[in-house]
């Protein structure tokens, strides 16, 4: 359901949004996770030349987080914060094992 709800993104946002979407298996499941503290590990996401600098991202990962809250992949809101099922973080972590060497130990020390 997770890989279905991700190709459901707009072709343009997709690789930008799994690139975030890997990046939440970083926190806790089930955990509240503030927006603030996205923005902050936003920089670690993949990109182009136009996601260079730190704000471009946090302003890409904003929108990235509207595209998984759309799709019912995390719950929550940008203003309270957002949440992932232990059932979608642990796609997340399968995910981030699978495409990063030394996976979610590696992104984690990353973060």
């Amino acid at each position: 359901m997770v890989s279905v709800s991700l190709r459901a993104v707009p072709e343009a946002l997709r690789g930008s949004v799994e690139s975030l979407f890997s990046l939440l298996s970083v926190f806790a499941e089930d955990a509240v996770v503030p927006v603030a503290a996205i923005d902050i590990v936003a920089v670690l996401m993949t990109g182009g030349a136009a996601l260079k600098k730190a704000t471009q991202k946090q302003r890409q990962a904003r929108k990235c987080l509207q595209q998984l809250l759309k799709g019912n992949v995390l719950r929550g809101s940008i203003e309270t914060g957002v949440s992932a099922h232990d059932l979608v973080r642990d796609c997340a972590i399968r995910r981030v094992e699978e495409a990063r060497e030394g996976g979610l130990c590696a992104l984690q020390r990353a973060c």
